[in-house]
């Protein structure tokens, strides 16, 4: 059960804290303010792991504290906040951009500038299938990668093109780096995608190298046109 289940949002509270909320600057600046808390807490005995059975429950403190009437602003800050979290853990995963080892800051702004894109795609293809799951994929990627992906699976409609889903498109691409979707998880996660995104990627460039390789193969075997005078 989530540890949050056992805090009671409405039940007694055992004191409030105010803390001061600094200003931010940028394109989305806002103002200094004072945010008042209210504060719960509850024991709760945390289970030791399966391969540890033998042990006992550690008891501990769960301690909630609550903002109870934030300005509506606020709560747009709040709903955006686990969504930058996963696109920058999507953003670490993919791109393992905490290992630049650059001389130049230039030189890093430009490789995150590239990076951010690709983990943007990534973290948004994964929101999509949970938010949208029947958004047509061609909404959000290109025809030659649905087509790859669908020609791989040797899918025909209606999984394949050109009614397959977002859902559909991130889960058969995860399915290329070895995820197999499951009761318990039916979506695959950031690792898997990535992994499964860099194949499809690499599928992709592969076609298109034999696309243009036949194409100027034809042109160059092609009989040159007599001349009659």
């Amino acid at each position: 059960m989530p540890l949050w289940d056992h805090v009671p949002e409405h039940g007694e509270p055992v004191g409030q804290r105010t803390i001061e909320v600094p200003a931010c600057g940028g394109p989305n600046r806002r103002r200094g303010r004072r945010a008042k808390l209210t504060l719960r807490c509850t024991p709760v005995d945390l289970l030791p792991p399966k391969d540890r059975v033998r042990e006992p429950p550690v008891r501990m403190i769960a301690v909630s504290a609550l903002e109870e009437a934030p300005p509506r602003t606020v709560l747009r800050w709040y709903e955006l906040r686990w969504r930058i979290e996963r696109f920058f853990h999507a953003l670490k995963v993919g791109t393992r951009v905490e290992d630049c080892r650059l001389n130049h800051a230039n030189d890093l702004r430009k490789c995150l500038a590239f990076d951010a894109i690709t983990a943007f795609r990534v973290w948004d293809h994964s929101l999509l299938c949970r938010e949208r799951p029947q958004d047509p994929a061609s909404r959000h990627a290109t025809g030659d990668t649905i087509r790859a992906l669908a020609a791989h699976y040797h899918l025909k409609p209606p999984r394949g093109p050109p009614h397959m889903t977002i859902a559909d498109f991130v889960v058969l691409t995860a399915g290329l780096a070895g995820f197999h979707p499951s009761k318990r998880q039916p979506l695959p996660g950031t690792q898997k995608l990535w992994e499964g995104v860099k194949f499809l990627s690499h599928v992709v460039i592969g076609i298109h190298a034999m696309q243009k390789w036949d194409k100027n193969a034809e042109i160059n075997t092609r009989p040159e046109s007599s001349v009659i005078d």
